[in-house]
């Protein structure tokens, strides 16, 4: 199963936005160069006990574990 990130009332992102930009939370990272993202999810079933995240541009992060807090 596929989950987006969450939007809010407005429709923008619920995630570390790209400034000017109420759609776009990634960015083109020079290489060599770092920055955080953050973006909220909804939570998958109780049974699901990792995840994969694909971001555009860059491999898949494979069998990322799920955590409770």
């Amino acid at each position: 199963k596929k989950y987006s990130v969450l939007k809010d009332e407005n429709g923008s992102y619920i995630a570390a936005l790209r400034q000017g930009w109420k759609d776009r939370w990634y960015d083109h990272i020079p290489a060599g160069q770092d920055m955080v993202v953050w973006m909220k999810f909804p939570a998958p079933p109780a049974d699901v006990k990792a995840v994969t995240l694909q971001l555009p541009g860059v491999p898949p992060f494979d069998d990322l574990a799920i955590q409770d807090f």
